[in-house]
């Protein structure tokens, strides 16, 4: 026995080395695992919070379509809008008109705020509209 090498020491020493390669692919998907579950955690978190941007946006678009409409409306006829708020597309329209009497005519001032029913409106505007004299409430004058 003493000039050649021991079988089974042969074996143990194999044994040894691939249980060691074995623990180290073991650690490496371990820690390839976490990095994956990392990734993913913050990508859904992105993508949480780009869907309530996304939706809070479409909110936005929708309330200042509302007050454009209203405005427009106003703009066509002050006396038209008479109305101190009502529901419009799901939404909630308050616009507060005001007539000073001038010697040349009316001039209509217009505070119109969109709102989806919380304490803070979405979309505030003002406007103004002046009504000559001779043209009447409804009908032509300059803005």
């Amino acid at each position: 026995m003493t000039g050649r090498p021991s079988v089974f020491g042969a074996l143990g020493a194999r044994r040894d080395e691939t249980s060691g390669r074995t623990r180290a692919l073991i650690v490496e998907a371990l820690l390839l695992t976490a990095v994956l579950a990392f990734s993913l955690a913050v990508l859904m978190s992105a993508f949480s919070r780009t869907a309530l941007l996304s939706a809070s946006a479409s909110d936005l678009t929708r309330a200042s379509a509302v007050a454009q409409s209203v405005a427009e409306r106003f703009a066509a006829d002050p006396a038209s809008v008479v109305e101190t708020a009502w529901e419009q597309d799901g939404l909630l329209v308050t616009c507060a008109t005001e007539a000073t009497e001038q010697d040349a005519g009316t001039f209509w001032t217009a505070a119109i705020s969109v709102s989806d029913g919380g304490a803070e409106p979405l979309v505030t505007l003002s406007t103004a509209r002046f009504v000559k004299a001779a043209d009447g409430a409804g009908t032509g004058g300059a803005s």
